[in-house]
């Protein structure tokens, strides 16, 4: 679960000082899903990310915002799947805060002299299939009579 890992080190390394003490990042409701065919082993890994932050002074907001900026790049589809959160104020400057973030990850097998390698499958960019989607449009209407 690279994505986990990887949204993890973008919170810590975030400019409003989350302590690593205070962040617990795991997973529940994961679901494998397989891409299986005659030439093709691959696999999805499809979970929901917990991520708490424990009598932490960063807000639902500052965190929200961490969390999309990181996905914009990560998990491009994000937008199709809510980010649920709960939070538990302890006095004025402290909560606990916990957002749960739908993450899916395609995992590539390829056969390799020592058995098999799995690596993780880039996310497709978006931005440059609407673009290209905007272009094709854009010329067909020119066309069009």
């Amino acid at each position: 679960m690279e994505k986990l890992r990887a949204l993890r080190e973008h919170l810590l390394s975030s400019t409003l000082g989350i302590e690593p003490d205070r962040l617990l990042v795991f997973v529940d409701e994961g679901r494998i899903r397989s891409m299986c065919g005659k030439d093709n082993r691959h696999f999805m890994l499809d979970y929901a990310a917990n991520v708490v932050l424990t009598g932490s002074s960063v807000t639902a907001s500052q965190a929200a915002f961490l969390v999309l900026e990181w996905l914009r790049d990560n998990q491009p589809d994000f937008s199709e799947h809510p980010i649920a959160f709960e939070a538990d104020i302890l006095d004025h400057d402290s909560a606990d805060l916990a957002l749960k973030v739908p993450l899916s990850e395609t995992i590539r097998v390829t056969e390799s002299a020592d058995g098999f390698d799995l690596s993780l499958c880039p996310e497709p960019n978006l931005d440059e299939h609407l673009g290209a989607v905007a272009s094709l449009v854009s010329n067909d209407r020119r066309a069009a009579p």
